[in-house]
């Protein structure tokens, strides 16, 4: 509703708990317009809660290290490598969202990546500010710490409907190792990761059911992407039925979020 109701240039987002630096949406503004960028990223801190407490009986946070690669990207196919999906460090030219009718999907949790792969037709110009100026809140018992339960199977709406959406706007041969590259990566990362944290066997069974089941279907040629290389790549190329299980232990312990 917020993309519909406003009126100015630019559209930037926030959420309930997180805080910004007071300068961060004049700086950033500013650099969109000297720039003329559909698309303005600045840094961020990333604070996890931790199991201590202040004087006023307040969770006591530590800093992390981010997600994401977070950086001046000249060519737009760049922005579908290793990003920081989430809205709240960006800027956005209104026009570019109502042109391409980008919104958020509804009734789901990933709603940020589907949000964020489907601006990027439409991005021309992006633009760096190389200063951390949010404070992003990593909770202990927060919806993308937790996921113990089936909403850990909404990446795979989330990612269906990045794949219909490039497919109806025509964009999917014209962004195809980018496009394969970013869902595959989430597919065997991020989501194998998740999935080894619900406790029951026989959910975890139907999860990486899905994970390959979508991933075949939609990129069945996905291991001669030429973006698949390094340790990234050889650990996407190694990943099958028979040890996805040990991965997902390795990995549920390793990432956070």
């Amino acid at each position: 509703m917020g993309i519909e109701l406003a009126r100015g240039e630019y559209i930037g987002f926030a959420d309930s708990d997180d805080y910004v630096d007071k300068s961060m949406f004049e700086k950033m503004l500013n650099l969109a317009k000297k720039e003329d960028a559909d698309i303005v990223e600045c840094h961020y801190h990333s604070m996890l809660e931790t199991n201590r407490i202040d004087e006023r009986g307040e969770p006591l946070y530590k800093e992390i290290g981010t997600r994401g690669t977070i950086t001046k990207r000249d060519n737009v196919r760049d922005l579908f490598l290793d990003p920081q999906v989430s809205p709240w460090n960006k800027l956005y030219k209104r026009k570019v969202l109502i042109d391409g009718n980008v919104r958020f999907p509804e009734g789901m949790i990933y709603e940020d990546t589907s949000f964020y792969i489907k601006s990027l037709p439409f991005v021309k110009k992006q633009s760096f500010l190389d200063e951390k100026l949010v404070y992003y809140s990593v909770r202990q018992k927060s919806t993308m710490t937790s996921n113990l339960n089936s909403k850990v199977g909404d990446i795979f709406k989330v990612l269906d409907d990045i794949v219909e959406f490039y497919r109806k706007n025509r964009f999917f041969n014209d962004y195809k190792d980018e496009l394969e590259y970013f869902c595959v990566k989430i597919a065997f990362c991020s989501n194998v990761s998740r999935i080894g944290r619900v406790e029951s066997v026989a959910l975890r069974k139907e999860l990486f059911d899905r994970t390959f089941k979508f991933v075949n279907r939609n990129f069945p040629d996905y291991k001669r992407n030429k973006y698949f290389k390094g340790k990234t790549g050889l650990y996407i190329k190694s990943v099958n039925r028979l040890n996805i299980g040990i991965y997902a232990r390795v990995l549920s312990k390793v990432m956070i979020g």
